[in-house]
């Protein structure tokens, strides 16, 4: 599994979801191949904690707060977002307005029927 994605669309302004591109659209192109039985690759975005200066652990938060795309949810604030993925496929997803500034990280799992096999993650800065 592999998350591509421009630079541009990690820095999203919180008044507007606009990207550095000046929308508010994230755009990523997932590679994947594999001889899974059952794949599924499922999406989940976490916050930094700003419990200190230092403080480097994250905590789930909805996605659906933070963009306007309808998903299936499989689990506690997860949701699918390819069932039987293609070998690259692209993703849209629509950001909202006044969004929570912070340091996000956006999770893709991959599943094989409900166990999960990994995950990789890309970075989001709201300010």
């Amino acid at each position: 599994l592999d998350i591509d994605m421009r630079d541009e669309m990690m820095v999203i302004d919180k008044d507007t979801g606009n990207t550095l591109l000046g929308n508010n659209k994230l755009v990523y192109l997932v590679n994947y191949d594999s001889l899974l039985d059952n794949p599924s690759i499922r999406v989940s975005l976490f916050r930094r904690d700003y419990d200190s200066v230092y403080a480097n652990s994250y905590s789930k938060v909805d996605l659906l707060d933070y963009v306007s795309n309808s998903y299936v949810k499989s689990g506690d604030m997860e949701y699918i977002l390819l069932n039987n993925p293609g070998s690259s496929t692209n993703i849209f997803m629509d950001l909202r307005d006044n969004l929570v500034t912070g340091t996000y990280r956006l999770v893709f799992g991959i599943y094989d029927g409900d166990k999960r096999i990994g995950e990789v993650y890309r970075y989001l800065f709201i300010k």
